[in-house]
């Protein structure tokens, strides 16, 4: 954004056939044509603020889908125990709805063009983080052997992504008790689940934190930009008194 304003030429083939059939190589015309158009750094820059805190204010937005995708999770489960898995799956939904892809955000439409990717990459992300942290937490509490049943779910299934992943490890096989006399099992999925849709939550609320910053940075980027132009046009004393009395952002 600090950069000049400048021109650049571009170059493209005509690349047109001069008669007869186009597909012949030995008619094509490679004559050049030749333009120049202009590049404003700062037009440009203020463009990509603009489109990031869209963006960051539609990952706000969707980072509030990740409880409800969670409780898609668990009833998927109980519909799954009882009435089965084919009635269980066609009952799953998705809980987001994005309709219109292809947009300009000039005229104020509601999506940026690729926020279903970004989503997904969100969602993802989100239980990735989940995860890992309900494996440090069971290094602390000394369960390898969770850990390893974890690993092993993972590395079964890295075709699959958020929602489906979760569902998997939600079905996993309870593994025998530890003793006789012992009600809890070693492995429980179920607890393994819900303690990651947990973390899942938290990871959401953290990142929607961090997200309200971005508007804020915008802004602070851009006064600093608009600080550096005004001393560019003062002579050293002038820039320095200004310095003085505003600060340097």
């Amino acid at each position: 954004m600090r950069r000049d304003t400048e021109e650049i030429k571009v170059q493209r083939l005509l690349n047109r056939a001069r008669g007869g059939s186009g597909n012949n190589p030995f008619l094509n015309n490679n004559d050049v044509f030749e333009y120049s158009i202009e590049i404003e750094p700062k037009k440009l820059g203020q463009r990509i603020l603009k489109v990031r805190e869209h963006i960051a204010q539609e990952m706000s937005e969707d980072l509030k889908l990740v409880r409800a995708q969670n409780e898609e999770v668990v009833r998927h489960r109980v519909n799954k125990l009882v009435l089965g898995s084919e009635e269980a799956d066609r009952a799953s939904y998705r809980v987001h709805d994005f309709a219109d892809f292809n947009i300009d955000l000039d005229f104020g439409h509601q999506h940026t063009p690729y926020r279903y990717q970004t989503y997904t990459k969100l969602t993802e992300m989100v239980t990735n983080i989940a995860i890992r942290r309900f494996k440090s937490e069971a290094r602390i509490l000394n369960k390898a052997k969770v850990i390893s049943w974890l690993d092993n779910i993972l590395a079964e299934n890295e075709h699959l992504k958020g929602q489906e992943l979760l569902m998997t490890i939600f079905e996993g096989t309870v593994t025998a008790r530890a003793r006789e006399s012992t009600k809890k099992a070693k492995i429980d999925p179920h607890s393994i689940t819900t303690q990651i849709l947990s973390h899942r939550e938290e990871a959401a609320e953290e990142l929607t934190e961090y997200l309200k910053g971005v508007k804020g940075d915008n802004a602070r980027l851009s006064m600093s930009i608009l600080q550096s132009s005004l001393e560019l046009e003062m002579d050293d004393a002038e820039a320095e008194e200004h310095r003085k009395k505003f600060g340097s952002l």
